[in-house]
């Protein structure tokens, strides 16, 4: 069997390295349609990627919802018997396209009831002393809705705003709730009856 001469090794060792160049170029032809197939066509910018996984700032204005809700703790009602105990909730939600942080304490929450011109009821002259602050953080699109509370259908005062103060009218009256959380008011205004 006779050896290879130098220009068959030489055309060989040409072919292969050949092959391996195409074979580079093709994966990484490969690799840019790959990537531009995962972002909609459009090379990934890494200072885009960088601000997404970003830290997560407070809400921006009108970002958060605020839903006012009163009722039995966990459906909402516009009509209580004689004797029943309202209990009032909210909702938060986000409507931004990003997770931000909002403060839903205590601390900067404000119910209000009224009837016509008049505030016969708010929970800021409570005793405040135990309010504490409660940041969450909402997922785009996310609602978190709080614990109820309970208003003993009273009026209040700078004295309170609990069981010992006096009782607001009945028998069919009509009065208005509404909250305002981290100084975001409910878009709602619900209207409702104590009989």
């Amino acid at each position: 069997m006779n050896a290879p001469t130098p220009q068959q090794i030489y055309r060989r060792r040409r072919a292969l390295a050949l092959a391996v160049l195409l074979l580079v170029v093709g994966l990484v032809w490969w690799g840019i349609f790959v990537m531009r197939a995962d972002t909609g066509g459009k090379a990934s910018d890494p200072k885009a990627t960088q601000a997404q996984s970003g830290p997560i700032v407070a809400c921006t204005s009108g970002a958060v919802t605020v839903t006012a809700f009163i009722g039995n703790g966990s459906v909402s009602q516009t009509q209580f018997a004689k004797g029943m105990i309202p209990k009032l909730w909210f909702s938060l939600t986000n409507n931004s396209k990003r997770a931000c942080t909002f403060e839903a304490g205590a601390i900067g929450q404000f119910y209000t009831i009224t009837t016509g011109p008049d505030t016969v009821w708010q929970s800021k002259d409570c005793d405040r002393t135990g309010d504490v602050s409660a940041v969450v953080t909402l997922q785009p699109h996310q609602t978190l809705t709080s614990p109820p509370s309970d208003w003993f259908r009273v009026k209040s005062s700078s004295t309170g705003c609990g069981e010992g103060q006096s009782p607001v009218i009945a028998g069919g009256a009509s009065y208005h709730l509404s909250v305002t959380v981290n100084n975001v008011k409910s878009a709602n205004d619900v209207q409702f009856v104590l009989n």
